[in-house]
């Protein structure tokens, strides 16, 4: 799990560990912090300054709809709603959830 998927700095990763500690997240809300974070890391790497703001944001958000979509499809996570569109997304109980919702100051692994 911890690859690049599980990554504390890819929107995979945070959304992931978010959706741990948290146990079910929307869509939307999902898909709204996968942009933030994508468009951070488009404005970090230079990025941005080659799209310019609005394709940015729309790039973003196309991003953030496959990292959801992705991670709804990799079997860690129970759709709720509709499994081919749902409303949300839970992380039942697991190993990978308790794992996943250790901040890396109380791991003893490191992560």
């Amino acid at each position: 799990m911890e690859s690049e998927i599980a990554d504390a700095h890819n929107p995979a990763g945070v959304l992931l560990r978010d959706l741990a500690r948290a146990g079910r997240m929307s869509v939307t809300d999902l898909k709204r912090k996968a942009a933030q974070i994508t468009l951070s890391q488009f404005e970090s790497s230079g990025i941005a300054n080659l799209l310019g703001p609005e394709e940015s944001r729309r790039r973003a958000a196309e991003a953030a709809g496959y990292i959801v979509r992705m991670l709804g499809e990799i079997g860690i996570l129970e759709a709720q709603g509709g499994q081919l569109d749902p409303e949300a997304y839970v992380f039942p109980e697991s190993v990978v959830r308790r794992i996943l919702a250790t901040t890396r100051r109380d791991s003893l692994m490191g992560f």
